[in-house]
């Protein structure tokens, strides 16, 4: 496994754990955002395209992660 992959990985857990914190499923996120499901799962497993740093940013404040976390 790289690096990046490690990274995405740590990301992908990091929102996880913190969507099963909070009660939350993909789609609720997804509606909430005003986005797809497709989307969201691409910014949770870490891809680095605009869009999906964006979601990443707003999914942040939706779950109360803190910064490093995220």
């Amino acid at each position: 496994m790289t690096a990046l992959e490690k990274e995405a990985h740590n990301v992908y857990v990091d929102f996880k754990t913190a969507m099963l914190r909070a009660g939350f499923k993909q789609k609720e996120l997804a509606e909430m955002l005003g986005t797809s499901q497709a989307q969201v799962s691409r910014a949770i497993k870490g891809a680095t395209d605009p869009k999906s740093i964006e979601l990443r940013e707003k999914m942040t404040k939706i779950l109360n992660m803190h910064e490093q976390e995220a």
